[in-house]
């Protein structure tokens, strides 16, 4: 099987993207069910700017995968040794694995290697055995560059057994339904979607309290709580959140007054990163261009989910 190429690497966190770019290798249509992807804008500001947390700390949305005919299998084994044999079983049926460790131990994970423990998935894809013992197979979307290439048996036995996680110790690999791959149930999607919707709330000032935020501290960014990277981080997740769901309505056929509007509010999110990252260099920012696309930025989700709400006009294609 060729390398899996990543799908996304703006929004999900280490194993769902790995799940999703898979999904994609194998052409299924993950678009369907990005639908969740459409993150508040006060969930993102609470978890990036009150919290402090960065991206791969946002936790995924759950994605009825079954939808498009998938299901996950999941097998609790305590060491490595006594996963091997199913392992190897699975690899032999052309499954890809899911496995859940520690990156401290991975020496492609730059960041954490020998420095400090951190949970990670990887996918495992082969296996072989050479002169110098046995090898498998990682392929891992690790930032930049991607990761693909064989490790020794004993790099992939200290990342498994020496995890501390609760979600250590597992490997996961999916089951397929044929049928619902080539033919998946849109009418169901479209009552998930929907439902997901009725329920949405978000603070639509939240846009605006960053323009407040960045502008007093306009003389002193130095002094900005997070500092502007975590600012711009936010706005780069804001931007990915609304191009993911954008897909969905693509997928959707939900119609071209929705896709303008997620592109308008995708535009304005990169506007405001722009200011920022421009800040970021020059220790100024424009704080009235940084105002106006907020201001921009919440007309345009505004109106996406009057759009949504109102009686739900899509509907008809379903």
């Amino acid at each position: 099987m060729r390398n899996i190429e990543r799908y996304d690497e703006d929004f999900f966190n280490c194993y769902m993207a790995h799940v999703l770019s898979y999904f994609k290798h194998i052409d299924i249509q993950i678009e369907l069910v990005l639908f969740k992807c459409m993150e508040p804008a006060l969930r993102i500001y609470r978890s990036f700017i009150e919290l402090e947390r960065d991206r791969w700390h946002f936790r995924s949305p759950f994605f009825d995968l079954g939808l498009l005919g998938a299901r996950g299998v999941t097998e609790f084994i305590p060491t490595f040794d006594e996963a091997k044999p199913a392992m190897l079983r699975q690899l032999e049926r052309g499954k890809v694995l899911f496995v859940t460790g520690d990156g401290y131990y991975i020496p492609h994970r730059l960041e954490t290697y020998n420095k400090f423990k951190q949970a990670h998935n990887m996918m495992i894809t082969g296996y072989r055995e050479t002169d110098n013992g046995a090898q498998w197979y990682v392929e891992d979307h690790n930032r930049h560059p991607d990761f693909f290439g064989y490790y020794d048996e004993e790099i992939i036995r200290s990342f498994y057994d020496l995890a501390e996680y609760e979600y250590a110790h597992f490997i996961n690999y999916f089951e397929f339904d044929d049928k619902q791959l080539v033919e998946p149930d849109t009418k169901r999607i479209y009552a998930q979607f929907t439902e997901y919707f009725d329920m949405y709330v978000d603070d639509f000032s939240t846009l605006e309290r960053f323009a407040d935020e960045l502008a007093a501290h306009d003389q002193d960014l130095t002094a900005l709580p997070g500092g502007l990277e975590l600012y711009e981080r936010t706005f780069f997740f804001i931007a990915s959140s609304r191009e993911l769901f954008r897909r969905f309505a693509v997928a959707m056929k939900l119609g071209d007054q929705l896709e303008e509007l997620l592109k308008q509010s995708i535009a304005q999110a990169f506007a405001v990163r722009a200011q920022i990252m421009r800040g970021n260099v020059t220790k100024k920012l424009n704080t009235a261009k940084v105002r106006e696309s907020c201001r921009q930025l919440r007309e345009a989700e505004e109106a996406i989910l009057r759009l949504i709400q109102r009686e739900h006009p899509f509907a008809w294609n379903f």
